[in-house]
């Protein structure tokens, strides 16, 4: 497992709300909204690359050896352009150290990945050799997704969520869980208390999918006291932190 890099993103939408949005983000909304079965709230735009944004990320990996092991566990908030300086800067570090890297996220393939390419050549930046995956099938993706692991070959409709498949899994819940559709607000309201929520969210699920990917893979879980969890909040010009 010190091959795999665990990767847990935070989105909300562009904008507070539809209304401080640009005309033209308006009107492509509502054009998009107007082909969907179901009316979609502004405050699921977090869901779609073209009309969120980046606004939390943690990643996780291992370092050191035996009794120098340590799990490190890295989260930002804040500035989506910062926050994405940051992953290439420790994928960059991490492929040099480590052959074959690897990605490992809960609905990964689905979701994060793709979601995390977009912004990244959104925003103009170079996707890195270990995230270009573009147009490869995707059961050929190197990347791990521990819903797919889990799912042992069922169909994409058998979801199965990070806390529901930990519980199956006899591991602890230790934290009181934050449910994904929380972000925009929670990251809108400008509150460092808030931000500093949605850090700590995503450090608690990168370890928890973390210790689901050793229990499939059948290996020992990570011991607690080896893991070292940092939170930095990255000032951004369109919601400072109160």
């Amino acid at each position: 497992m010190r091959d795999v890099l665990y990767l847990e993103l935070a989105t909300a939408g562009r904008h507070r709300s539809l209304e401080e949005a640009s005309l033209d983000y308006q009107r492509l909304w509502g054009d998009w909204n107007a082909w969907r079965e179901e009316e979609v709230a502004y405050d699921r735009s977090a869901l779609y690359a073209e009309f969120g944004r980046i606004v939390g990320m943690s990643l996780g990996y291992h370092l050191g050896d035996g009794v120098q092991e340590e799990f490190r566990i890295s989260s930002w908030v804040g500035d989506e352009v910062a926050i994405l300086g940051e992953f290439l800067r420790v994928v960059d570090s991490l492929s040099k150290a480590k052959s074959g890297l690897r990605i490992c996220s809960h609905n990964g393939k689905s979701f994060d990945f793709p979601y995390l390419a977009k912004r990244l050549v959104a925003n103009g930046l170079a996707i890195p050799p270990v995230m270009n995956i573009a147009g490869m099938k995707p059961w050929a993706l190197p990347h791990l997704d521990t819903l797919e692991l889990w799912r042992h070959g069922a169909g994409r409709r058998s979801y199965v969520g990070l806390e529901l498949l930990a519980l199956t899994l006899g591991i602890d819940l230790p934290y009181a869980w934050m449910e994904g559709r929380d972000v925009h607000s929670r990251f809108w309201s400008g509150e460092r208390e808030e931000w500093e929520r949605i850090g700590r969210q995503g450090g608690l699920e990168v370890y928890l999918t973390a210790q689901v990917l050793r229990r499939l893979e059948g290996q020992a879980s990570i011991d607690r006291q080896k893991v070292r969890m940092r939170l930095r909040i990255m000032d951004d010009d369109s919601a400072k932190c109160a």
